[in-house]
């Protein structure tokens, strides 16, 4: 058995430090990042509206720019037969929607700051639904 000598005092305390250093590096490595680093989600939202603003376009849900978008349909179908709809979408979906609602008669609400009524106001079954997009960060 050879003998190195003796130890010096603070090597346990070194090597606890260095084994707790890259304990720390790899799980920062694996970790997921900052909330605010996080891709956000994306959704296409529909509810039931009594009445639209009077100035709004109501379009058919077979209109030819909305009737092949799957999540808008499946929103407004969710909306008529419940009390709203919010379908959660990929980012090309995401696009795909927000394309569409740029073709069809978009209403913008320019009015009062505390009601937002800005969306796609759809006929579908008798009813009235207003259909809208957004993309949210997790919290």
């Amino acid at each position: 058995m050879s003998d190195t000598g003796p130890v010096p005092a603070g090597a346990p305390n070194l090597a606890l430090a260095l084994l707790c250093l890259g304990l720390a590096v790899f799980a920062g490595c694996t970790a997921v990042g900052p909330q605010g680093d996080a891709p956000p989600n994306y959704y296409v939202g529909a509810h039931v509206v009594e009445r639209p603003p009077a100035d709004a376009t109501v379009v058919p849900v077979s209109d030819d720019r909305i009737a092949d978008v799957e999540p808008i349909q499946e929103a407004v179908e969710g909306a008529v037969t419940g009390n709203g709809s919010q379908v959660s979408v990929s980012k090309s979906e995401y696009d795909r929607v927000t394309d569409a609602l740029g073709e069809a008669p978009l209403y913008e609400n320019e009015g009062d700051r505390w009601v937002n009524s800005t969306g796609l106001y759809v006929r579908a079954d008798g009813q009235v639904v207003r259909v809208m997009v957004y993309s949210q960060r997790p919290a």
